[in-house]
């Protein structure tokens, strides 16, 4: 038991440059950020989690299509509005993690509701301390409807355009949340939501070459501000996006229609220097050349999808002038390694496996049921992350401990 543990704990604790970690999860035991037991003002707290757990069966078994319940009366989400909205002033980690996930199932089984949910913390979470934190984990939430839903409403649609343009203009792919100088020496969190909203794009559109640039609109109006402006911070984080695209979500084609725009846009190296000029180097990203940044992503994406990208390099972007374009060529056909971390691939693809698994598997909403409910009488995290560790190998492993 404590070598599954401690193999466990140093994965969660391992991907502190993300903000789900179990460093970031001991707030919700910090009766300043959670209160332990309600409150007459009707504060978030630790037994609402407990409460808000069996909710996580509410799709597999009352609204999948081979939900066991569902010729009977559902339970209503109505009763947990309230909370959940509360839930969003606290930038509490481990309680936006189950609430993100809950608001997709409820999105799934419930939408008049849910949709009543999410304008409301739509409302609020401008005046709330956490705002940066409590607005990307909004946009999760609403990246994961437009993926998981049959068709996006138009309401998520603009939610998530207005809320992606401010989020990625304002935080350039960093945000700070209550423990985050603990966590990490740069004492902030990274993370992209424009490739969210590309994602959800290229799902309902498709991954379109030669789309006389009319992909993804979005995105391209703001590489369009950040060339504009000479902001290099901006534009070296959508390029930071663009490359989620090719590793995350296999959009190869818009990506290198993405890359496409930046080629047109700075014909030369004097064009390429003003940015160096007005670069302010808060964060490590802004210090990267940008050829060898976009030469970086290339390779990587030559790794995965080798015929597109030397079609891209020798078809594609003839006539254009950025200034990488012949290294780009004559170094892109010999062997780059992939750029990605491991830790990188563990938070994208888990999260959207989780969500998966949460929809459509009985016995994963069971597990995270049992430790959700095991949170409010926990100690510590430690002490939670142990409780989670035995009821994962007792009940999926099938192994007794």
């Amino acid at each position: 038991m404590p070598f599954f543990s401690s193999i466990l704990r140093r994965q969660v604790t391992f991907q502190s440059a993300y903000v789900n970690n179990l460093i970031e999860y001991t707030t919700f035991w910090d009766d300043a950020v959670v209160m332990p037991s309600p409150t007459p003002d009707g504060k978030w707290n630790r037994t609402d989690v407990s409460d808000l757990a069996p909710m996580v069966f509410l799709y597999s078994r009352y609204y999948d299509e081979d939900a066991p319940f569902k010729e009977t009366t559902p339970p209503s989400v109505a009763p947990y509005a309230s909370r959940i909205v509360a839930a969003y002033r606290t930038g509490d980690s481990l309680s936006y993690f189950l609430l993100e996930r809950l608001l997709v199932i409820f999105g799934l089984s419930e939408w008049d509701t849910t949709l009543s949910i999410l304008e409301e913390i739509d409302r609020i979470i401008p005046e709330t301390e956490w705002y940066d934190y409590s607005q990307m984990s909004f946009i999760y939430v609403l990246y994961q409807l437009g993926l998981k839903m049959d068709a996006v409403p138009k309401q998520v649609e603009e939610m998530m355009i207005r809320n992606c343009t401010e989020w990625t203009r304002r935080c350039r792919g960093y945000f700070c949340a209550h423990n985050s100088s603990k966590a990490n020496p740069l004492q902030m969190y990274k993370r992209n939501v424009m490739s969210w909203y590309a994602m959800v794009w290229c799902s309902r559109n498709g991954d379109l070459a030669n789309s006389d640039d009319s992909s993804v609109p979005v995105f391209r109006d703001m590489i369009k501000e950040a060339i504009s402006t000479r902001d290099k911070e901006l534009l070296v984080h959508l390029i930071n996006c663009i490359a989620e695209l090719i590793t995350d979500s296999g959009d190869i084609h818009t990506a290198l229609e993405l890359l496409k725009t930046i080629f047109k846009a700075i014909p030369s190296k004097n064009v390429l220097d003003e940015f160096e000029r007005n670069a302010i180097k808060r964060y490590p990203d802004t210090c990267f050349d940008i050829i060898t940044m976009i030469g970086n992503i290339l390779g990587v994406a030559k790794n995965y999808y080798p015929t597109e990208v030397n079609d891209f390099l020798t078809r594609g972007i003839v006539g254009l002038h950025f200034p990488g374009i012949s290294k780009y060529k004559d170094d892109i056909l010999s062997y780059n390694p992939s750029g990605e971390k491991l830790s990188d691939l563990l938070t994208h693809k888990f999260g959207n496996f989780i969500i998966w698994a949460l929809i459509h598997e009985d016995s994963v909403d069971e597990v995270v049921a049992n430790c959700l409910k095991e949170a409010p009488n926990s100690p510590d995290s430690a002490a939670w992350f142990d409780k989670c560790v035995r009821i994962i190998m007792r009940t999926l492993l099938k192994i007794k401990i």
